[in-house]
């Protein structure tokens, strides 16, 4: 996820390092508070036809196993899928 990040700089003279939309999109639905599934919609909206969906689900699919191992699929999963389509 650090490759994918950017320098962006803020007020003069500062940078900070940001996470590309797909990070974002993992960190949130991993977390998967009612909160960042509503940032991961406005986030897609925002995106729309930019996003890396295979490294989206290259990279939430080993964290969803570990979060929800009994539910097959795990809900991580259905969500990313269902605000994939």
């Amino acid at each position: 996820m650090a490759q994918r990040s950017s320098l962006v700089a803020f007020p003069p003279g500062i940078e900070l390092r940001t996470c590309a939309a797909e990070g974002l999109i993992v960190l949130k639905a991993f977390a998967g508070r009612g909160q960042d599934r509503v940032d991961v919609e406005r986030v897609i909206v925002r995106q729309t036809g930019k996003l890396d969906w295979t490294y989206i689900f290259d990279q939430l699919t080993p964290l969803a196993c570990l979060v929800s191992p009994l539910t097959s699929p795990p809900a991580i999963l259905i969500f990313a899928k269902s605000v994939n389509s």
